[in-house]
């Protein structure tokens, strides 16, 4: 698309009347008021955002936005990298062979729009071009005439297309020996085929036990490779491969190097940071990028191609979230979903735009019905609990002496009476619910018990609370009604796991059998969690970080 300008125009247009100011009236006061609305950030992949900057991207010989830092290009090839490690190299810059992770030289608001004004003013288009080429600017950007945009800072890195769509697969991809600058028959970090296939098992195997709150079950990365998406790599990076891969290597450093990454993307998956979380993080991924040049990369010319500007840009995730906020804020998840939804709109190769405009006048028509009566929706924002949602179907639990005993024990600890009396008072026959909805549109659990026919995906694992400073894991096994006078309580029955030596990273904890059964009340229920087996046969605990069930939610995102 060489005109691209000419499909932002308009929009540019408008937003130069947004920030003027447009004459709107406020309802509530019955007055009119000048309405702004600054533009503040610009997101997207890396082809997208350098034509939204007019640079050359990640071809050019400066294809980082972020920093000047040149490209380097293996002998009589077209494949380029952006090392660190540059010894092996002619000299091609006044930049140092081996660079400094934690001080590159950035670029900044006024160098680059001058270098535009330059190539915009050059004499000759031969000129123009040399200093295109030397800068990666190719000219003025329609988004400079925007005073609240800061260059490059306003161009964050997307983290969606940056983690999970280039720096996940790239791993696998060496995992795997499929990769180009990898020989299976040299490097130890390229895996058998036949711990692969067991790698495949544990992973179609998991997909019964990963709750589909998680997201779709990731495909077997050897048979279904080409179903991933970037929602499969998020799971697979975060919390499926830091268990499958556990004590598969050779040499240990590589499954510590993808360890730190998975600690690092679970981290940066929060809603919110920590005071100092961009300087920890920022020396992290520093360390993390050094070691999968030492490890991988090997300071070898004929490998630089291991080492994209993808790779490099990592350095400045921790920079974006000084700029623009946590990584969620600017991240394609909600956009590319909303994307997949407008084109399935489509209704004809001829005029697509009839669909496209049909549906999205429509929606925006039933959003406002829901926002004015949220009766008529069925979305979860229109049934949203207050208090915990039992669920059918209900049936009744002749209760057997061991749990007669369990509910005596909490009976006495919470009414302050002798736990022989309370025994003889529980009922022969309790009511007990299938499953159990979390208040404020929380997870829905499953009951172990009770369930006439068991969900395909295992929802009967949960995180509770044993008191205000432990948490702990098991199996939800009940869920009852015990009446005690005119009173009722609701109580849940939960087997909990028994911890088997160190979980992997980012697993919460690894059992390979349940304890005793528990007694606890609804509210100490959490959230559901998932299951999978590392190489020893334990089950290790998934459990979500924040972001986990809300990632590519085009509904939670984009309106």
């Amino acid at each position: 698309m060489k005109d691209i300008y000419s499909y932002h125009y308009p929009l540019a247009e408008e937003l130069i009347k947004l920030a003027n100011g447009v004459k709107t009236y406020d309802a509530s006061k019955r007055e009119f008021f000048l309405l702004r609305a600054h533009l503040i950030l610009l997101f997207g992949d890396m082809p997208a955002v350098a034509k939204l900057m007019n640079m050359k991207g990640h071809n050019g010989v400066k294809p980082c936005r972020m920093c000047n830092v040149s490209a380097i290009r293996e002998a009589d090839a077209r494949v380029s990298g952006v090392p660190l490690d540059r010894r092996a190299f002619p000299q091609q810059d006044a930049l140092p062979n081996l660079l400094d992770p934690l001080n590159l030289p950035l670029r900044a608001h006024d160098a680059f729009l001058d270098a535009a004004d330059r190539v915009a003013g050059a004499a000759t288009s031969a000129e123009a071009e040399r200093i295109a080429k030397d800068t990666g600017i190719k000219g003025v950007s329609i988004w400079s005439n925007f005073g609240s945009i800061v260059w490059p800072t306003s161009f964050p890195l997307d983290f969606m297309h940056l983690v999970f769509e280039n720096v996940t697969p790239l791993l696998l991809d060496l995992w795997l020996g499929e990769n180009r600058h990898c020989d299976p028959e040299e490097d130890n970090f390229v895996l058998p085929k036949h711990i692969w296939s067991a790698i495949g098992k544990q992973i179609d195997e998991g997909g019964n036990t990963i709750p589909g709150v998680f997201g779709r079950r990731v495909p077997n990365p050897v048979l279904k490779r080409f179903e991933y998406t970037a929602e499969a790599y998020l799971l697979w990076v975060s919390q499926v491969a830091p268990v499958v891969l556990s004590n598969r290597f050779e040499d240990a450093a590589y499954y510590t190097h993808l360890a730190v990454l998975a600690t690092s993307v679970n981290a940066c998956l929060s809603f919110s940071y920590p005071a100092g979380f961009a300087h920890d993080l920022r020396k992290t991924l520093a360390a993390w990028v050094v070691d999968f040049e030492r490890l991988y990369y090997r300071g070898r010319p004929e490998r630089v191609g291991l080492c994209p500007v993808t790779l490099h840009s990592v350095l400045h995730v921790a920079d974006c979230i000084e700029s623009a906020g946590p990584v969620w804020a600017y991240w394609a998840f909600g956009m590319e979903r909303f994307c997949g939804r407008v084109q399935r709109c489509i209704t004809g190769r001829r005029n697509p735009y009839l669909g496209i405009d049909r549906y999205l006048v429509q929606r925006a028509q039933w959003q406002q019905l829901l926002w004015k009566f949220p009766q008529l929706g069925s979305t979860p924002e229109a049934e949203v609990n207050e208090g915990h949602q039992l669920m059918s179907p209900r049936s009744m639990l002749v209760v057997e002496q061991r749990l007669r005993t369990k509910l005596a024990a909490y009976l006495a600890a919470k009414l302050g009476q002798e736990i022989a009396l309370l025994r003889a008072h529980i009922p022969k026959q309790l009511v007990q619910w299938a499953k159990l909805r979390l208040p404020r549109g929380g997870d829905t659990l499953h009951a172990a018990e009770g369930v006439s026919r068991p969900a395909k995906r295992d929802m009967s694992y949960v995180r509770y609370k044993h008191d205000a400073h432990s948490v702990c894991y098991g199996q939800l096994r009940n869920l009852l009604e015990l009446p005690v006078g005119t009173t009722t309580f609701t109580l849940a029955v939960i087997q909990p796991c028994k911890k088997d030596g160190q979980p992997p990273p980012c697993s919460a904890c690894a059992f390979k059998e349940l304890t005793a059964i528990r007694v606890v009340e609804l509210s100490a229920l959490e959230a559901v969690v998932g299951r999978l087996k590392d190489s020893r046969g334990r089950w290790c605990v998934l459990d979500r970080v924040e972001l986990h069930h809300s990632a590519g939610n085009a509904d939670l995102e984009v309106e």
